[in-house]
């Protein structure tokens, strides 16, 4: 079996909703993902990468190119693994709080694409519009939230 590691982020406002990206990009393989899905910011590792240096990697890709929000230091919440296919995917989970916001646009260095930016929105519209695994993902973010209040 093929071994896959990523990180992912759980961007919140002062609101507790969560930012979401829209993928533009269909892609099989490593990860299943289809052009319109809305998701988390996700980052697949890449060989040798700690995950503590791919979530920098994955603010600056996916989140905010340009340093322009400000935000809590990301807060490693744990690990979640899942087998599909042929691969076993193990994803670094973080945690982080929008403190202000910006009074520009933020975008990603990927932004455009291979994802667009879509917001901050309920938990329940990213379960309804998210990508395969979503699910999956907030259930491990509510088992540590659990765990870290």
């Amino acid at each position: 079996m093929r071994k896959i590691n990523g990180v992912g982020l759980f961007l919140l406002n002062k609101e507790r909703e969560f930012y979401a990206i829209e993928e533009l990009v269909m892609k099989r393989g490593v990860v299943s993902k289809n052009a319109g899905d809305l998701s988390i910011p996700l980052e697949t590792m890449n060989a040798g990468e700690r995950h503590e240096d791919a979530i920098r990697r994955l603010y600056v890709e996916e989140v905010d190119a340009h340093g322009v929000i400000v935000t809590t230091a990301p807060l490693y919440i744990g690990k979640y693994v899942f087998a599909e296919r042929h691969q076993i995917t193990s994803v670094f989970l973080y945690q982080a709080t929008l403190l202000e916001l910006p009074r520009v646009p933020f975008v990603g260095s990927h932004g455009g694409e291979e994802y667009n930016p879509y917001g901050f929105i309920s938990e329940g519209e990213l379960l309804e519009k998210g990508r395969h695994g979503t699910e999956d993902l907030l259930r491990v973010w509510h088992f540590w939230l659990g765990h870290l209040e």
